[in-house]
């Protein structure tokens, strides 16, 4: 095992409990290409290093027997609105993808665009990229948990809109499902038609996990900490961890083509422009990279870059026949990703009502929509049959009280998701007791009752009005179906009502008046 800069004896860990990790890992890492064929120089496949500032370094196989993946340049010295969070190979060694925070997509050599997020009000940053395994598009996954798919990426779910322990910090693909992984900084785990190996949530950890990285054969995946702990689930090998190393902020990880072992790199070790650690049967590489310059920027991300051997399929074509696009950028392709411009408003409906739901989206092309619904206050949605309109319209009853709606709207750049309203089923409040005039001398007590019925159980306020019903006050805390009134001359001729309210309207009782006794003579 060969290291840059760092020759200690690499401390070998296993998930056992107990495991405390130190200190953040500082962007995520994209698995690409996992799946594919190995080609003949697959064991000495070069690797990529993304930086904030935009700039790639790679680390070249000094192999004699075969070439290796060519450099096709960066965004270093170019101005970014945002810093780039994550890179994405193309798996035949011809291009990589850059994404930046604010979602920006920048490609590179044969890499295709398919659409971005730029220019979008997002409700959280982009924290990385990945990429389908046959290249033809790609993923953005937001902290939030929001998930974007651009090209032939599906979208398969996301943690948006649910409220989340800790942020999301990484995303990997499921190369036989065509589903993905996304990992919170607390370890936990969330599978979108994709299969659930395990997670680190509720295990105390030192510092957040910030990394997930699947398998070759999808049938595991490992989380990594930022001292470079590493934590296998399902098939993955644990091949070494860099805690013995001592070095903290271990910026990326990517593992070796057939999966026996990996590597971590990271820039913040004291001294060192770039130290990376080899495991398993990841080769060590030299002390200069072949392609980029060094920077003191911090990796944000790394991926394994195959070379191309001239026997693989080509990727697919970019979406509305776009082509390569050069080195220095991306060109934007013909369309752009939904964004909401009418949204949905919540409804109260009485029993045996109809509710309507409104959205509208503008994109080119046209984005399609799709209605869900949630029974549990937002935690999970579901499709709701051939709602496919941008108004939802059915008859309600009062079983679908409480019930959360949205919609999803898609088309080939992108996806975005409505706000979520809610549907209150009920009737406005019926008084079914009315108050009536009470005679009581001072230093009684008047008793007046009123009631109503309603869905929601309306809630009652009683007022009175000392001036002949021109103006009425609420009395403090006269809140149930009885008033008591300790009676005072001054108050002989006082009227009293209840007033009835939920959300499907209100109602008046009638009006009652509080009068003294007769005065009898004998």
């Amino acid at each position: 095992m060969v290291s840059r800069m760092l020759r200690s004896t690499v401390a070998v860990i296993g998930l056992a409990g107990g495991l405390l990790i130190g200190a953040p890992l500082l962007g995520v890492e994209t698995n690409v290409g996992a799946g594919t064929s190995p080609t003949p120089c697959a064991s000495a496949a070069s690797l990529l290093f993304a930086h904030q500032d935009g700039s790639v370094n790679e680390e070249t196989p000094t192999s004699p027997t075969c070439s290796p993946a060519p450099y096709y340049g960066s965004m270093a010295g170019t101005h970014l609105t945002a810093p780039v969070v994550g890179i994405a190979a193309t798996p035949y060694g011809g291009g990589y993808w850059l994404a930046s925070a604010d979602g920006g997509v920048f490609t590179f050599g044969d890499a295709n665009y398919y659409g971005s997020l730029g220019g979008h009000h997002l409700n959280a940053p982009i924290v990385g990229v990945t990429a389908t395994p046959d290249g033809g598009g790609y993923w953005l996954v937001a902290a939030d948990g929001g998930v974007f798919s651009f090209g032939d990426a599906q979208y398969w779910g996301s943690t948006g809109g649910i409220r989340l322990n800790a942020p999301i910090v990484g995303m990997s693909a499921d190369a036989t499902t065509g589903g993905y992984w996304l990992v919170a900084s607390d370890g936990g785990v969330f599978a979108f038609h994709a299969p659930f190996f395990g997670s680190m949530a509720g295990t105390r950890l030192a510092a957040s996990i910030r990394f997930i990285e699947g398998t070759a054969d999808s049938g595991g995946y490992r989380l990594v900490g930022g001292d470079g702990g590493v934590f296998d689930f399902g098939d993955a090998q644990f091949f070494g961890a860099a805690l013995g190393l001592k070095v903290y902020g271990w910026g990326a990880m990517t593992s070796t083509p057939d999966d026996g072992g990996y590597w971590l790199a990271t820039n913040y070790a004291p001294g060192a422009a770039l130290n990376v650690e080899s495991f398993g049967d990841a080769v060590g590489y030299g002390e200069h990279l072949s392609a980029g310059a060094l920077t003191t920027s911090p990796i944000v991300a790394a991926t394994t870059y195959l070379p191309f051997n001239g026997s693989a399929p080509p990727p697919p074509p970019a979406q509305g026949g776009n082509g390569p696009v050069p080195p220095t950028g991306c060109l934007p392709a013909p369309g752009s990703v939904p964004v909401i411009v009418q949204q949905p408003s919540s409804e109260d409906v009485p029993v045996g009502g109809s509710a309507s739901f409104t959205a509208v989206a503008s994109s080119t092309p046209a984005a399609t929509v799709q209605w869900q619904v949630s029974i549990d206050e937002g935690v999970s949605y579901s499709n709701i049959a051939n709602a496919v309109s941008p108004t939802l319209t059915f008859p309600v009853t009062p079983s679908e009280s409480g019930g959360f709606y949205r919609a999803y709207f898609t088309n080939t750049h992108g996806s975005t998701f409505t706000n979520s309203v809610t549907l209150t089923v009920g009737n406005a409040p019926d008084v079914v007791v009315e108050p009536t005039n009470q005679v009581a001398a001072p230093g009684a007590t008047a008793t007046f009752t009123a009631s109503a019925t309603g869905t929601p159980t309306p809630s009652e306020q009683w007022e009175s009005s000392s001036d002949g019903g021109k103006t009425w006050i609420g009395i403090a805390n006269a809140t149930s179906n009885t008033l008591l009134i300790g009676v005072t001359a001054e108050q002989n001729g006082n009227l009293y009502r209840a007033y009835f309210s939920n959300s499907s309207g209100a109602a008046l009782s009638s009006v009652a008046e509080l009068l003294e006794p007769p005065i009898v003579e004998c």
